[in-house]
């Protein structure tokens, strides 16, 4: 190794170091910590976890997601549990959310099986064609 090369290797480490916070050339890379509250703590920046959000996404979100009974139920096919989901959701009620899922939905009269087109709405609805 020659003397200039010494030189520029000395100065580009003395360059790096000065360049490198004092904090971070004591701290271990696996600095990164949580705090009791759940936050996330890396060298000293406080950052806040993702909240909960409302409404529907957040919903499906939680269900999605959430306990390891439900998702079970879900995932193994279970109509009972499938439709108690569903029902909380769209219907609101257990019962609703049975009709739904098993299908039981009625269609209105005067509406023909092919695409919902209506086929005699005047007498449909009891009114005289005006």
């Amino acid at each position: 190794m020659t003397h200039r090369t010494k030189i520029t290797a000395a100065l580009a480490l003395a360059l790096g170091l000065a360049a490198t916070p004092s904090l971070a050339q004591g701290i271990a890379s696996d600095s990164a910590s949580y705090n009791r509250d759940g936050t996330l703590n890396v060298w000293g920046a406080h950052i806040d976890p993702v909240r909960e959000r409302g409404g529907l996404l957040g919903g499906v979100g939680n269900v999605v997601g959430g306990t390891l009974g439900a998702a079970g139920n879900i995932v193994g096919g279970t109509v009972d549990a499938a439709g108690n989901v569903v029902g909380g959701v769209v219907g609101g009620t257990a019962n609703a959310a049975d009709s739904i899922v098993t299908g039981s939905v009625r269609r209105p009269a005067g509406y023909s099986a092919y695409g919902a087109q209506p086929v005699d709405r005047a007498s449909a609805y009891g009114r005289a064609a005006y």
